[in-house]
């Protein structure tokens, strides 16, 4: 050390390697660990960028983990208008081959129950079982507020459904609810900014105009006020499963549907209450004037529709949506008619027609377009 020092001194405070008492340049000189491998500006400003965007990136997921939504959330890549997933695709294809069907229990139904007590009382049945099921799971933030939120949207939508129908014919009821595959997209760059692509959006057009043909009458028909009730429900739909992609990857696919239906329950029975009661101009208080007939085909359809139609799929569906983006899923759901065509065809023996065959095919070439 003392060696070291008189150097020192002696160079007028630079260091001397003791072997050649030659100064060693002061830039040269190592200052700590870093110097034996110093690092170029650029390469230190691209590690603090990616720390930076890994940062934003954590704040992000810590944020939908909690279940708090954001702006920066919804723009980010978790919600896109391009998410895709095949295997979520298939489940949703299949959840429209179980609501296919329920055109079927519903007309052995319907004709016969008060349409909003017979809904309702399959929602009701569904949150029993459902919340009884999931019992002990692990409830995430601010699930109440989304479920009992999307419940209602659902059950308003499906009421507004069956009340308009009342005052329209079911085939213009079909096509209009089936506008809700051109309102999501619409409602997807509103809620989250970010515009389909155009394979999407072609698929949309495509699957459209396939429901036209499928379900629009051939005398057409000036527009009631059954058909603006209708409308409202293809916005709600369309509200809901922009809703749906956003809210749905926050929870519990099953403790998610479970609050859901408590929610949906309650708003058709307090609504099936109102028509009973208060009698109002509408043509649907009539029809919920009926009593209940609890024969042998009521409980089958009920159960059916409480076990396939109601937990089954709304479950399926909460799932897949977390994982595809609303607009694709509307656009698969347009093979609910198609379905519909096909089985009243099978068990019924209805019979589809060109014009029929031609709407089924253009409402399947939207989907693979969509999809590519």
């Amino acid at each position: 050390m003392s060696t070291l020092l008189a150097l020192k001194s002696q160079s007028g405070g630079l260091p001397i390697s003791p072997m050649t008492r030659r100064r060693v340049p002061r830039a040269d000189r190592a200052t700590g660990p870093r110097a034996r491998h110093p690092r170029r500006p650029r390469e230190r400003d691209l590690i603090l960028l990616r720390s930076c965007e890994l940062r934003r990136i954590l704040q992000i997921l810590r944020s939908l983990g909690e279940g708090g939504y954001d702006r920066a959330a919804v723009n980010s890549s978790t919600i896109s208008a391009e998410k895709h997933s095949w295997p979520a695709a298939f489940a949703l294809v299949a959840v429209t081959v179980v609501w296919g069907t329920t055109f079927i229990v519903n007309a052995e139904v319907l004709g016969r129950e008060p349409p909003l007590g017979y809904v309702a009382s399959r929602f009701v049945l569904a949150a029993l079982v459902l919340n009884a099921a999931t019992l002990g799971r692990a409830a995430t933030p601010r699930i109440w507020r989304d479920s009992i939120g999307m419940g209602a949207l659902l059950a308003l939508g499906m009421g507004a459904q069956i009340v308009g129908q009342t005052e329209t014919s079911a085939s213009k009821t079909a096509f209009i609810t089936g506008l809700s595959v051109v309102l999501t997209p619409v409602v997807a760059l509103v809620r989250t900014r970010r515009a389909p692509g155009r394979t999407v959006l072609a698929g949309v057009a495509l699957a459209t105009a396939g429901f036209a043909m499928l379900s629009w009458p051939a005398d057409g028909g000036g527009v009631n006020r059954g058909d603006l009730m209708v409308l409202a429900c293809a916005v709600l739909f369309a509200v809901y499963f922009v809703e749906n992609e956003v809210r749905s990857p926050r929870h519990d696919a099953f403790l998610y549907t479970a609050r859901q239906m408590i929610a949906a329950s309650a708003t058709l029975a307090a609504a099936s209450l109102w028509l009973k009661l208060a009698r109002p101009a509408l043509a649907a208080a009539s029809f919920e004037a009926k009593p209940f007939v609890f024969d042998r085909g009521f409980l089958i359809a009920v159960a059916y529709m409480t076990l396939f139609a109601t937990i089954g799929t709304f479950t399926v569906q909460n799932w897949a949506q977390a994982r595809l983006s609303a607009t694709r899923a509307a656009v698969i759901f347009a093979l609910e008619p198609v379905w519909a065509a096909i089985f009243a065809a099978v068990i019924l023996g209805e019979r589809l027609g060109v014009r029929g065959y031609a709407g089924g095919a253009l409402v399947i070439a939207g989907i693979v377009v969509s999809e590519l």
